[in-house]
């Protein structure tokens, strides 16, 4: 698993973006993206968007990057929450072995078997 569940780390010099409770649709949760991880302009409001901007972070000070869930957005849908966590764990990963940034996911301690199943059955 790439993400991290319950107690966020604390990262000295990281940069912190936070997703609010209550993200139950696509467009709200990546205007909350858009906003904490200020998105350029040219950043769309479709999951390829999202996917692109969330594997670039060039626009960031160098560094580790913690996107931090309040909850687990699109909880009622689950197609979409696939899509979302998806796109987390593929940005996770590429930034694995990168030297200049690393991309850290938490989500509270209560979502990790919901997490699991999701990209089980994506």
């Amino acid at each position: 698993m790439s993400f991290i569940f319950g107690k966020e780390p604390s990262q000295q010099g990281a940069t912190y973006a936070r997703v609010p409770q209550g993200m139950n649709g696509k467009l709200p949760l990546i205007e909350s993206l858009r906003s904490a991880l200020s998105f350029p302009d040219y950043c769309g409001s479709n999951w390829d968007a999202l996917e692109e901007c969330i594997r670039d972070l060039s626009w960031l000070p160098a560094g580790t990057v913690v996107l931090v869930h309040q909850d687990l957005p699109l909880r009622n849908h689950p197609a979409a929450l696939r899509t979302y966590l998806s796109i987390l764990h593929d940005a996770v990963a590429k930034w694995r072995d990168a030297t200049e940034r690393q991309f850290v996911v938490v989500f509270p301690a209560d979502a990790k078997d919901l997490v699991k199943q999701a990209l089980a059955h994506g």
